[in-house]
């Protein structure tokens, strides 16, 4: 939050030595990059001892999703610019279906809800009517993904079903790119965004939304202990836990980079006037 208030501060600084002051709209999708496999433990917690002959493992990534974004924007006359934008992250699931036993199957899958924010730096250039930008930054990034673990038969019949939630836990990360602009005129412009991040979400805490065995749901009759987590970075994650409180474990890393395409529209708020224009003015 602090790193947030210390960009906030120094954007509404520099607005006042701006060229030009836009505000953008955009929106798109990204895919899954650097992305990790359903292993046989991580991110099982609860079922991990069903497992052991599962064979097949899909890959994921938190960051996988359709993006919708605002950002205001500032460029310099020397081209040079800065950049911010508040976004939201829409995960798409991604699910792995694996062997349990000869007519059993596991099932997995995962997804995420992000909110973030993202201050850039940027250099455009201009050709006519047509800008090239090139943009680096970083990525504050919060929120929670959900994992559904369940185990069923050839026929459907439900075994068991989970449904975890993941959430806490503030995250940085890196986003570079290019963006083609098209101006429409003196206020309009078009632009395509491809940008690449890097990121990981490490969560603070974890809460178990449904836990149903056959058809019934049995959340109430499991303590807090085996309901809700707790993930420390220290030797705390290994003390013992009141079974009436959130049972406590090491923090683990999740992936979140990915590769995206956005498509939007720069409406320009002011622009300052050229000395020669203020000059016949």
């Amino acid at each position: 939050m602090k790193i947030t208030l210390f960009v906030l501060t120094i954007f509404v600084f520099r607005i006042s030595t701006a060229q030009e002051l836009s505000v953008s709209i955009s929106s798109g999708y990204n895919y899954k990059m650097a992305p990790s496999t359903f292993g046989i433990y991580l991110n099982d917690y609860i079922v991990s001892a069903f497992y052991p002959f599962s064979v097949e493992y899909s890959t994921y990534s938190l960051g996988k999703g359709i993006n919708s974004n605002i950002g205001l924007n500032y460029t310099m006359k020397n081209n040079f610019g800065f950049q911010i934008e508040g976004s939201y992250l829409y995960g798409l699931s991604t699910t792995n279906v694996s062997d349990y036993y000869v007519n059993d199957f596991i099932r997995k899958e995962i997804f995420s809800r992000y909110c973030r924010i993202i201050p850039q730096f940027n250099y455009i250039q201009k050709i006519n009517n047509f800008e090239l930008k090139f943009h680096v930054g970083a990525i504050i990034n919060w929120g929670s993904f959900t994992l559904i673990q369940e185990q069923y038969d050839e026929e459907y019949n439900q075994g068991f079903k989970y449904v975890n939630k993941f959430s806490g836990g503030l995250s940085c990360g890196m986003i570079t790119g290019i963006s083609s602009i098209f101006k429409l005129n003196n206020r309009f412009s078009l632009f395509l965004d491809l940008n690449l991040i890097s990121a990981s979400h490490s969560p603070t805490k974890r809460k178990s939304i449904e836990m149903y065995h056959g058809e019934t749901n049995m959340i109430d009759n499991f303590p807090t202990s085996v309901k809700e987590t707790e993930y420390y970075n220290s030797d705390e994650a290994y003390s013992a836990s009141d079974p009436n409180s959130p049972s406590k474990s090491l923090k683990f890393k999740t992936p979140n980079s990915s590769i995206g395409l956005q498509i939007g529209v720069n409406f320009q708020l002011w622009k300052k006037a050229e000395k020669k224009d203020q000059m016949i003015n």
